[in-house]
């Protein structure tokens, strides 16, 4: 039986729920890897952990959610919706050498670069710090496990980024903050504690 790690602190995210067609085209594009997902060269996320990540906080007191939620409220309610659709696939840190493999974004990838700043500065008013990296909009689907081979990593990155289908619409009308529970042996799992309108 899996024991859950309750810490002192939450770790927590801001994140975009995704549709039912957004999520169904992500776990259809999760097959061209299957055949490395199951000798277990590659971990591949599931279904509940398919989100576009606006912030990641990182572990921070209980204590200091309800301020957290009204200040995500706040910039909820000036914001206005983006209409996005599912990009091309890519990898971190590139196609060569592939770690990370995620779908990228198309669409007003502006506007949802300005809603996640503002996300950023709400959360640093409440003294957690800035992200350091510069916001690049993406869903990661799979990490790829360390001590491969060069050309079995080549070959994973080229068959990833070969995908080129239409994307689905990933409509960014609300935001939700989210904790992760980490439980030892499983995959995390994710709560909402709050999930706020954007203003139009």
């Amino acid at each position: 039986m899996a024991v859950e790690i309750i810490p002192a602190a939450w770790r927590l995210f801001i994140a975009v729920d995704l549709s039912s067609a957004a999520t169904d085209e992500l776990l259809r594009r999760q097959r061209a890897i299957h055949r490395w997902a199951r000798s277990g060269d590659i971990r591949c996320s599931n279904k509940q952990s398919l989100h576009l990540t606006l912030k990641f906080i990182g572990n921070v007191s209980p204590n200091r959610v309800p301020d957290l939620k009204s200040e995500i409220s706040a910039v909820a309610e000036r914001s206005r919706s983006v209409s996005l659709r599912l990009g091309a696939n890519g990898c971190f840190p590139g196609p060569r050498t592939p770690r990370v493999l995620w779908a990228g974004l198309d669409g007003d990838t502006q506007r949802l670069a300005v809603l996640a700043s503002q996300l950023e500065g709400a959360v640093a008013r409440l003294g957690i710090p800035d992200e350091s990296r510069r916001f690049f909009p993406h869903i990661t689907l799979a990490r790829v496990r360390l001590g491969m081979p060069r050309w079995v990593l080549q070959e994973i990155g080229d068959t990833w980024t070969a995908e080129r289908r239409p994307g689905a619409a990933v409509e960014v009308n609300t935001v939700t903050l989210f904790r992760s529970h980490l439980k030892r042996g499983l995959a995390p799992q994710y709560e909402k504690l709050i999930t706020a309108e954007l203003a139009s």
